[in-house]
């Protein structure tokens, strides 16, 4: 090898391997001023798509979900009682715990 290639070889930048530090950064942190202004708020969904939404639960709690809402009304039930919650109508949330049946 002749001096000139060693040189070449030692000017070369290193690749960058990435790094955990690097996967976790949030999309925000790497946006822009300029493409952050461009952004606008996405409308509210108003197509009434019906969509999944799953929770991992274990068997008991299942069970006594079921136990509670009665037979074949336990999604009605969880579902009616998440929405009372996130929208913070604690009426109906008394509501919905009045009309459990005890088992």
């Amino acid at each position: 090898m002749s001096a000139k290639t060693k040189k070449t070889q030692k000017q070369a930048a290193p690749k960058k391997v990435a790094t955990k530090k690097d996967a976790t950064k949030k999309p925000a942190d790497q946006m822009t001023t300029a493409s952050a202004a461009n952004t606008s708020p996405q409308p509210p969904d108003d197509s009434n798509e019906v969509v999944v939404f799953a929770l991992r639960l274990k068997r008991s709690e299942r069970d006594a979900i079921h136990a509670a809402a009665g037979s074949g009304k336990a999604s009605s039930f969880v579902r009616a009682l998440a929405l009372a919650a996130a929208q913070g109508d604690t009426k109906a949330i008394k509501k919905i715990m009045e009309t459990v049946q005890k088992a």
